[in-house]
């Protein structure tokens, strides 16, 4: 062994990315080492192999094992063959071995080889093409590598963590070609931030990926795995990556691989993949962006927010962007932005209040992150969606009130592309070629390319894109690539300058380039006040109802009232806001009919939280409806509207009620009535609407909530709770439920839930992560609010959606978007009450067709834990501020 290979060797330290290499070396050892002329008959080298890409995925220890009987075998055959000159030359060959291998350690020439088999039936072909067989479980014995001397490429390598210098153009083996994979030859790859965080060491890629940079790429194909049908050699292509784009090759699952779009050429067709697939996933198939809807991307002059704009408005969607210089604000006005913000010089939030009537834009695409939150949120619409994709110098950490999203029925979601599984990602690829690739082909959609660089100038490349300096701590945890596209081409004798109408971009602090990433989502808008023109004609008839005329825009005036001595009801009213003794039983006025309205003869109502608050003064009726308390009852139609074709005076009946429950007789517009489900009492109906249509509407058609999956309740012993623990074991879910007393746990196991938590004793994210084996469970519905915010979200699996219908434990909270990001975490809050009465009456309709078979199959029962008179209603109310009660608490007038 030479002085030079044991000065390498001396000099070497262990990548701290890498564990499980362990070096023990005596101090005799060493010594030895400091001349070649020595026996080494004391040198001791022990290593271990258990992330090594060429050994079988043993188990730590099971690899343990085998390591510890070879180091004895290894030590009774040297106190036997001290002076032969056989071990003599098995611990240099050994010592030259582990030489080699910390050498291509150091300069990351190891990839990581979770999820392979066994170490079988290796075919090599020309170029270093590895395919047939079964797939390796690694890469081969050090022996084993000399011997066949594999064909090599040339990758950017990462020398070590940190800045741009350390990226290195090298000498790497050619990736190994699994049986569902192809093998291409790279044409161009793209630069996203998420390059930029893996360099810095913060963005680690997926086991199993390739260890180089690069998350999109375009080239032809050079081979096919066994498994694959679709694709040939020679195919021009582009393809979704989980890393190895900085590379002359790569090899990629093939149903993450589209044929390069036809008028686009193979270059250019790089910069697609991942713009397409990150927009297409969050602000179409999640977001749900449609025709007509009103749409803001952060960041518009980025590689995402280029392509967004255009497949937005390809769509029909009215577009929103922010940016931070006149040219960038000119070039998206050019791609088709219809109001281009300067986030630096204006008020977005104003500026889009302004724009939308005050109403606010249905989907954002963010990329800033907690700097940007509250803002956001102030300036979504009704059933807004926020999708977060990225936190670039915005922080990660802040604070949410849950009121806010509460009363806009708002939706937050993060994402990324990268951690996603094969079939995941293969299915969103195939979602961009049936949806995005038309756009392309048309040309409605073009690839927007600032400048190229060959790979050999990756660094440079990184430097530009990184101008301004980004805060290391704003990239703590990013989830996705959403960035300005830079190519990077193999071909070093043709690198194309920037094109003219590109390169023109400046900002005014000289950057030359785009650097804002934009986030998109989209949805519908829905403003909910009802307007109605005031002074309408009215017909009355008989003694108690009203009806005809155009809909009045409430309650007639107290004169009116007075002239027409209208009857009268009884009805439990508000004397003054406060607690329950403000409650009292008076004589009213019957209400108002109006064509499009029953009237309802009230045989029960059952109590709400909702009316707690309202007696106390915190949540108003909506404007226009009845003033009393009650959000469900049950009972007999006395009247009918002119405008009503469905019931008729005598049905029984339930409905769902804006207010007015807490009376002799109600007025319901009919979308919002069902006939009382057979076999239930008229009494006990009055206990489903509100909480059928509140369990119907979130867990299931908005958290859509399937069988197989795991599902957790709080307050599983309340109304809601006792509903919905029915309802998921009805559809096949496993329920998961807490409350705080033995009894009312045991009442929840004999309704079927699966398992039941104290919250008083036990912790229940460390028992849901215990009965999921650490997953968590995919759907939670929350009554509690701030105080089991963070916890709901810990419990919570990847993919996992929160609903929170109540805020019990407070409304302001902190959130760490990277946790949601992380996971792919939703987070909703929605109520019923102040819903268009048209929404209301679609929820009904659903409630009657997925949710009353169940209640006449006697799958879902009616759970009532007392009954009251109206006169009695605060201690009704008493009764339920106790937390005693087990299911509804009815009042009978």
């Amino acid at each position: 062994m030479t002085k030079k290979i044991k000065k390498t060797y001396l000099s070497q330290t262990v990548p701290s990315t890498y564990p499980a290499w362990q070096f023990q070396l005596n101090l005799s050892s060493l010594r030895c080492l400091q001349s070649a002329k020595k026996r080494l008959t004391r040198f001791s080298l022990h290593f271990h192999f258990s992330d090594f890409r060429f050994h079988s995925p043993f188990s730590m220890a099971d690899m343990q094992e085998v390591l510890e009987r070879q180091e004895r075998e290894t030590r009774e055959r040297r106190r036997r063959r001290a002076a032969s000159k056989r071990a003599q030359r098995e611990l240099d060959d050994q010592l030259g071995i582990a030489v080699a291998l910390l050498v291509e350690e150091n300069q990351s020439r190891r990839r990581s080889q979770e999820g392979r088999g066994p170490n079988v039936n290796r075919r090599r072909h020309s170029r270093g093409i590895v395919c047939g067989g079964v797939p390796s479980s690694g890469r081969s014995s050090p022996r084993e590598r000399k011997r066949k001397s594999p064909a090599s490429m040339k990758a950017v390598v990462i020398t070590t963590p940190g800045g741009p210098e350390f990226l290195q153009l090298q000498e790497v083996e050619d990736p190994e070609l699994k049986d569902n994979e192809v093998l291409i030859k790279v044409e161009a790859t793209s630069l996203n931030r998420a390059d930029i965080l893996q360099r810095k060491g913060m963005y680690p890629p997926p086991p199993g990926s390739s260890p180089y940079l690069g998350l999109e790429c375009s080239g032809t194909i050079e081979a096919v795995g066994k498994q694959v049908s679709r694709w040939q050699v020679g195919d021009k292509v582009c393809a979704l990556l989980s890393g190895g784009g900085y590379a002359e090759k790569v090899a990629v699952p093939a149903g993450q691989v589209l044929l390069a779009p036809p008028g686009v050429s193979l270059q250019d067709a790089a910069s697609f993949p991942e713009v397409s697939c990150t927009v297409w996933s969050t602000v179409f198939m999640m977001s749900r962006l449609s025709a007509g809807e009103t749409f803001l991307v952060h960041g518009g002059s980025s590689g995402i927010g280029t392509f967004a704009i255009q497949i937005a408005k390809y769509w029909g969607a009215k577009v929103f962007v922010t940016a931070g210089s006149k040219e960038k604000l000119a070039f998206c006005k050019n791609l088709g932005a219809d109001v281009c913000i300067n986030y630096k010089t204006e008020d977005f939030v104003a500026r889009v209040k302004e724009e939308t009537g005050g109403k606010g834009v249905n989907v954002i695409l963010d990329i800033v992150g907690a700097e940007y939150f509250r803002r956001n949120l102030d300036s979504l619409s009704f059933d807004g969606r926020l999708f977060v994709i990225g936190m670039m110098m915005g922080g990660a950490v802040t604070e949410i009130d849950l009121r806010v999203v509460l009363s806009k029925r708002l939706t937050i979601q993060a994402a990324g592309l990268r951690y996603r599984s094969p079939e995941n990602k293969a299915a969103i690829v195939r979602e961009v070629e049936n949806n995005v690739w038309p756009a392309i082909v048309a040309g409605k959609v073009k690839p927007v390319v600032y400048k190229y660089f060959p790979l050999s100038e990756a660094a440079e490349a990184h430097l530009v894109m990184e101008k301004p300096p980004v805060s290391e701590k704003a990239f703590s945890l990013f989830a996705s690539a959403a960035s300005t596209q830079f190519q990077i081409h193999e071909n070093k004798d043709e690198v194309k300058s920037s094109r003219s109408n590109r390169s023109d971009v400046r900002d005014s602090n000289n950057n030359p380039h785009s650097s804002s990433l934009q986030m998109m989502c989209l949805n519908k808008t829905h403003h909910h006040s009802i307007k109605r023109p005031l002074n309408n004609p009215k017909k009355v008839h008989g003694n108690r109802i009203v009806c005809g005329g155009v809909p009045s825009s409430g309650r007639s005036s107290p004169r009116e009232r007075k002239r027409k001595s209208p009857a009268s009801m009884k009805a439990v009213v508000i004397t003054t806001p406060g607690g329950p003794e403000v409650l009292q039983l008076q004589e009213v006025e019957d209400p108002e009919l109006k064509d499009n309205e029953v009237l309802i003869k009230v045989e029960a109502t059952a109590l709400n939280r909702a009316d707690i608050l309202q007696r106390k003064g915190m949540y108003p009726p909506p404007p226009g409806s009845s003033p009393y308390l009650g959000l469900e009852c049950s009972g007999t139609i006395e009247a009918v509207g002119k405008q009503v074709s469905r019931f008729q005076v005598g049905d029984k009946v339930c409905a769902l009620l804006s207010g007015g429950g807490y009376a002799e007789k109600v007025a319901v517009p009919a979308g919002q009535v069902l006939l009382a489900p057979p076999g239930v009492s008229l009494k006990y109906a009055a206990s489903f609407p509100e909480v059928s249509c509140t369990v119907w509407s979130t867990v299931f058609m908005m958290s859509r909530l399937s069988a197989g999956e795991t599902f957790l309740v709080h307050g599983g012993s309340s109304g809601i709770g006792t509903f919905a623990i029915q309802m998921a074991k009805y559809w096949g879910a496993k329920v998961f439920v807490t409350a705080g007393s033995k009894e009312k746990l045991a009442f929840c196991k004999n309704l079927g839930a699966d398992v039941c938590i104290n919250y008083k004793t036990e912790d229940f994210v460390a028992r849901v992560k215990e009965e999921t084996g650490g997953k968590g469970v995919d759907v939670i519905l929350d009554i509690i609010g701030a105080e089991y915010f963070r916890w709901n979200l810990d419990s919570l699996s990847f993919d996992g959606r929160l609903f929170v219908i109540g805020t019990m434990g407070g409304a302001v909270t902190e959130i760490d978007l990277r946790v949601v990001l992380s996971k792919r975490l939703t987070i909703q809050a929605a109520g019923l009450r102040y819903r268009s009465p048209e929404n209301k009456a679609a929820v009904v309709r659903e409630v009657e067709n997925n949710v009353w078979p169940a209640i006449v199959a006697g799958k879902v029962k009616p759970v009532v834990y007392k009954c009251f008179p109206l006169s009695e209603a605060a201690e009704a109310h008493r009764l339920m501020e106790s937390s005693k009660h087990i299911g509804k608490i009815l009042l009978l007038p």
